[in-house]
């Protein structure tokens, strides 16, 4: 979204580890876990990034 393009260069890369507190298996666990998500609705991501540090963000 264009909402989210700011942070575009620091999220390339990361692996999303779970949306929600559910974990993200691969990528159709979290294309269904986002695509359930309302405009206004936010969702907390857990990411590793290629520094090995976790990331928790609410989008």
């Amino acid at each position: 979204s264009q909402n989210l393009k700011q942070y575009e260069s620091e999220l390339i890369g990361n692996i999303i580890l779970s949306i929600d507190n559910a974990k993200a298996t691969d990528v159709e666990t979290v294309s269904k876990l986002l695509s359930k998500k309302e405009g206004n609705q936010t969702a907390r991501i857990e990411m590793i990034n290629k520094n090995g540090e976790i990331i928790r963000v609410i989008l």
